[in-house]
C-alpha cells in the first residue's frame, strides 16, 4: 500500500552499505522538519540485495555515530513496485541507475546518481528554491536535474560513490563522507525555509 506525499529510494548494490546510508541520512536529515516529516517516505534497496540482513557493521558504526538508529534495518531487492511509486530515486553508482532505466524505462526522468542529483543543485537559485511550498519542491529540483544531466556528464566529474564492502576502513569512511556530502544539499533543498527578518 502506497503512503501519501513524495517517496525517495536508495539504490546500491547488496542494499547492506550505501543505499542504507543515503535512506538513513537523509530519512535522519528530513526529519529535522515536522512538515517534511509526513511529506517524505525514504526507503532503500539493492539491485542484487543481500536479503534480510542488516546494515553491514562497519557502515552500521559510522551510521550510529552520526546519530542514525540501524536496529530495524533489513535489505531488500529493487522491485517494479518500489521503483514505481518513487518519485525520485538515487543510486550510489552511475551502473545502479542504468540497472533501473533497464527495468523501467520511464523511470529514467526521475533517476540519477546520489552525487549527480546533488551536483544539479549548484546550477540553481536556493533563494528561489525555499520560496516554494514543500510539496512543489522535488518537481522543481527533478526538472532543474534533468536539465543539468548532460552538462554534468560532459563535464567529468565523478558522480559514482565507491562500494566499500569488504575494503579497508578508510574505504567504508570515504564512501560515508561522500554520502553525507551529497544527503546534505539534497535536503537542505527538499526542506530549507526562508529566515523571517
Amino acid at each position: 500500500m502506497t503512503t501519501p506525499g513524495r517517496h525517495i529510494l536508495a539504490v546500491c548494490t547488496g542494499n547492506i552499505c550505501r543505499s542504507p546510508s543515503i535512506e538513513r541520512l537523509l530519512d535522519l536529515r528530513l526529519a529535522g522538519s515536522h512538515q517534511a516529516r509526513s511529506e517524505f517516505t525514504v526507503a532503500s534497496a539493492g539491485t542484487g540485495a543481500v536479503t534480510g540482513a542488516p546494515i553491514e557493521s562497519t557502515m552500521a558504526d559510522l551510521l550510529t555515530r552520526a546519530g542514525v538508529d540501524t536496529a530495524d534495518f533489513r535489505a531488500q531487492p529493487v522491485t517494479m513496485d518500489l521503483v514505481d511509486q518513487a518519485d525520485l530515486i538515487l543510486t550510489a553508482t552511475a551502473a545502479h541507475r542504468a540497472t533501473i532505466v533497464r527495468l523501467a524505462p520511464k523511470a529514467l526522468a526521475r533517476t540519477f546518481t546520489l552525487v549527480e542529483f546533488a551536483l544539479s543543485l549548484t546550477h540553481i537559485s536556493p533563494t528561489d528554491v525555499v520560496r516554494l511550498p514543500l510539496d512543489e519542491r522535488l518537481p522543481h529540483l527533478l526538472a532543474n536535474a534533468r536539465q543539468c544531466r548532460p552538462a554534468l556528464r560532459s563535464s567529468g566529474q565523478a558522480i559514482d560513490i565507491t562500494d566499500p564492502y569488504r575494503q579497508p576502513f578508510e574505504t567504508y569512511q570515504a564512501a560515508f563522507v561522500a554520502i553525507q556530502q551529497a544527503v546534505d544539499p539534497i535536503a537542505q533543498a527538499l526542506i530549507d525555509t526562508v529566515t523571517p527578518l
